[in-house]
C-alpha cells in the first residue's frame, strides 16, 4: 500500500522535471548570472497591476510568467518595464501562442518593432530605460502565458574589438602586423558611403572570418572589402555579430600600412571623417547588425602615384559591445634554430571578461604538440603563461596554437594565436682535409729518400777516413 502511494508521486516528479527540461532557454537562463530585471504588469479593470519580474543575464534566453486568473480571452495588454543603467534588449514576445499586434514605447517605429518581436532570431529591440506597452489577441482557450525572450548587459564590458586578420589580437597594431594584401584596381569601384552595404559594387570580400563574442551577441561570420577608383581607397565590414545600436560605444577601424608608416582610421556614430557606419539588414543576415564604409583619399595614404597590380596592405577592428572575450599569444613571434635543435615557446591565456570566469580551459597545438594543455579555470581579467618546447627540428614551420574554453560555464570561446615562425639553418657543410696531390708525396718522398742516401754516403766516408 505504501508503495503505491510513494510511486504516483514519483511518476508526477518526473513528469515535472521533464517540463522544465523542455522549456525553451530555461537551462541556459539558470547557468548565467542575472544583470537585471523586466518588471512585468497587466491592464486588468483599467488600471495596471503587477503580476512579477523576470530576471535576465547577458545571453538571450526566455522566461515566461502564467497570467492565468489575471487575463481572460480577447484584448490583453501587457507592460514591462526595466528601469536599471545598462543595456538592454528583447528578441521576442509572446502571449499564448501569439506576438503582439501592438507596442507603444519602443525606440524603432512601431512596424519594424512588432517585425523583430515576431519570433526569436537576434532581431532584437532596444529595452533599456524604457516602458514597453504589448497589446495582444488572446484566442479562447488560448493558454494566458506571457513569455519574454531578451538579455540585459552587464555593469562592465570589456573592450577588445575584434581584429581582422585575427592572428591580431594579442599586441598592438603596428608596421609589422599581419595584413591583407590588397592590388590596387583590381576591384574598381566608387561606393556611396552612407553605412548601408546594400546595392553597393562592393566585388569579392577580401576576408570572412568567423567571429564568437562572449558577450550575448550572436556568433557569426564577419566580412570585409576592398576597393578603390582614381582618388580614394574604399573599406567596408560587414560586422554580423553586432545586432545592437549602442551609439558612440561602437565603431571600426581601417588600418593601411602606407609608405609613411601605419595609419589608422576611425568611424563611429561620432567620429563621420572617413566614412559612415550603419544599422541594417544584409543577406548575410536575419536580423539588424552594424556594417560600416570607410572612404580614405589615395593623397592622405601618401598613393597618388600608386600603378595598376601594386600591393596595398590593410587591416581591420570591430567593436560593439560584441567584444572577444579569450586570447592567446605564442612567443617569440620568429626564432632561427639550428637543425636538429629545439624550438622554445612562450604561450599566454587570457580571459578578458571582467565579470566571468572561463572554465575548461584548453590549448592545443598541433605543430608542437608538447605545448598541449589543461589550463581548467581562469577568472575574470585572468591570465596564465607556460613554456614549451618542439624539439630535434630539422625543418622551417609556421606555428599556430588554439584555445577554447567555456566563458560563464556555458558559452564556448575559441582563439587562435599569432604566427610563430622558426626557421631552421642548414648544418655547415664538412669540410675535407686537404690531401697532398700525388705527385707533391712522390717528391716529398724523393727527397727525403734522397736525403736519407746523402746521409749514408756521408756516413761511410767519415768511418773509412
Amino acid at each position: 500500500m505504501q508503495i503505491r502511494k510513494i510511486l504516483p508521486a514519483f511518476a508526477i516528479a518526473l513528469i515535472l522535471i521533464g517540463l522544465l527540461a523542455q522549456m525553451p532557454g530555461t537551462a541556459s537562463a539558470q547557468s548565467v548570472a542575472s544583470n537585471g530585471a523586466f518588471a512585468v504588469s497587466v491592464l486588468r479593470d483599467g488600471a495596471w497591476q503587477s503580476a512579477g519580474v523576470m530576471a535576465f543575464g547577458r545571453e538571450l534566453t526566455e522566461q515566461q510568467i502564467d497570467l492565468l486568473g489575471w487575463v481572460s480571452a480577447g484584448q490583453v495588454s501587457v507592460r514591462v518595464v526595466y528601469s536599471g543603467s545598462t543595456a538592454a534588449h528583447i528578441d521576442a514576445a509572446r502571449l499564448g501562442s501569439g506576438a503582439p499586434r501592438a507596442v507603444s514605447g519602443a525606440a524603432e517605429e512601431q512596424s519594424l518593432a512588432l517585425k523583430k518581436l515576431a519570433r526569436r532570431d537576434f532581431d532584437v529591440i532596444d529595452a533599456a530605460q524604457r516602458t514597453l506597452t504589448f497589446t495582444f489577441d488572446l484566442p479562447v482557450g488560448d493558454a494566458a502565458v506571457f513569455a519574454l525572450t531578451a538579455r540585459i548587459e552587464p555593469e562592465r564590458i570589456g573592450g577588445l574589438p575584434f581584429v581582422f586578420p585575427p592572428a591580431n589580437s594579442i599586441e598592438a597594431m603596428s608596421a609589422v602586423s599581419n595584413f591583407y594584401a590588397y592590388a590596387f584596381n583590381s576591384q574598381p569601384c566608387r561606393l556611396a558611403v552612407n553605412g548601408d552595404l546594400n546595392d553597393e559594387p562592393l566585388g569579392a570580400s577580401i576576408f570572412k572570418e568567423f567571429t564568437q563574442p562572449g558577450s550575448g551577441h550572436p556568433a557569426n561570420d564577419t566580412y570585409g572589402w576592398v576597393c578603390n577608383d582614381a582618388e580614394n581607397l574604399y573599406a567596408a565590414i560587414d560586422f554580423l555579430p553586432d545586432n545592437t545600436m549602442d551609439g558612440g560605444k561602437d565603431f571600426a577601424r581601417l588600418y593601411v600600412n602606407t609608405p609613411g608608416g601605419l595609419r589608422e582610421f576611425q568611424v563611429s556614430v561620432p567620429e563621420q571623417r572617413w566614412g559612415k557606419p550603419g544599422f541594417i539588414y544584409t543577406p548575410r543576415a536575419r536580423y539588424q547588425h552594424k556594417a560600416y564604409e570607410f572612404q580614405i583619399p589615395l593623397s592622405e595614404l601618401g598613393l597618388t602615384s600608386i600603378q595598376p597590380g601594386e600591393k596595398i596592405h590593410v587591416a581591420f577592428a570591430a567593436y560593439g559591445t560584441a567584444v572577444q572575450r579569450l586570447t592567446l599569444t605564442k612567443n617569440p613571434t620568429s626564432q632561427t634554430i639550428a637543425s636538429g635543435g629545439a624550438a622554445n615557446f612562450t604561450i599566454t591565456v587570457r580571459n578578458n571578461d571582467g565579470m566571468f570566469g572561463m572554465q575548461d580551459v584548453t590549448v592545443t597545438d598541433a605543430n608542437a604538440p608538447n605545448c598541449n594543455r589543461d589550463i581548467g579555470v581562469l577568472g575574470p581579467d585572468a591570465s596564465t603563461s607556460y613554456t614549451c618546447s618542439r624539439a630535434n627540428v630539422t625543418a622551417s614551420f609556421t606555428n599556430v596554437a588554439s584555445a577554447t574554453g567555456l566563458l560563464g560555464e556555458a558559452i564556448p570561446q575559441s582563439a587562435a594565436s599569432n604566427p610563430a615562425v622558426v626557421n631552421v639553418t642548414a648544418p655547415a657543410p664538412a669540410v675535407p682535409k686537404e690531401v697532398p696531390e700525388a705527385d707533391t708525396l712522390l717528391l716529398l718522398g724523393g727527397g727525403l729518400g734522397g736525403l736519407a742516401t746523402w746521409l749514408r754516403w756521408k756516413w761511410s766516408r767519415r768511418r773509412r777516413a
